[in-house]
């Protein structure tokens, strides 16, 4: 593991231990391959679907609708990405090597690493709060990763829980600013002279 793994895992887990003491929502980036990882999206998406797999369900809901609610929220945080979409259906996916994994209820030692090769720790869909571990990857090599956590919403529609699902899924596939795409996306935003411009790349 890199020192810049481990940097970013040992600020991931001191915010989340302080986030946790009141159950305010939480997401860390943690790691970042690169700043191109929207490039990867789009080579996975390849003009259609990237795979998005999600393992717990801490709601008295079906699978099925939690799936749904992180597939459309990260959908909408990649709202604007030419040729890329999202679904939880494997037979869908354009490069199913290529996937977004998330763990909604992990174990607080669920590994990123460990998670890409496949290896889920005991889920704990009971506790408060719920803690989440995110992975883009491809194949057994972890691209992006994120972790968080919110205090128990009501429902997988509750709406500070997509708001923190639509930050989760932001920092796991962030926009690349050197992007043509962003850059004429910010240029109608922020002047490129503005002072202001770095400070606005989410």
């Amino acid at each position: 593991m890199t020192l810049k793994r481990w940097l970013g895992l040992g600020l991931g887990c001191l915010s989340a231990t302080l986030a946790a003491c009141d159950g305010a929502p939480m997401s860390q980036r943690v790691y970042l391959g690169t700043a191109g990882v929207m490039e990867s999206v789009r080579a996975a998406a390849a003009g259609s679907n990237l795979l998005v797999e999600v393992h717990g369900n801490p709601f008295a809901v079906g699978q099925e609708a939690v799936d749904a609610a992180v597939v459309e929220t990260f959908q909408e945080a990649l709202s604007g990405t030419a040729g890329v979409h999202m679904t939880s259906d494997p037979s869908q996916a354009a490069r199913p090597d290529y996937r977004v994994v998330v763990v909604l209820g992990a174990d607080p030692a669920q590994d990123g690493n460990a998670l890409a090769r496949g290896e889920i720790k005991p889920l704990r869909p009971k506790a408060d709060p719920i803690e989440l571990v995110a992975i883009f990857r491809y194949k057994t090599d972890v691209l992006s990763e994120v972790r968080g956590s919110i205090g128990r919403p009501g429902s997988p529609e509750d709406t500070t829980f997509r708001k923190w699902l639509w930050r989760v899924g932001r920092d796991l596939l962030p926009p690349n600013p050197l992007d043509p795409w962003w850059i004429q996306k910010l240029d109608k935003v922020v002047p490129r002279n503005s002072p202001t411009r770095v400070s606005a790349i989410p």
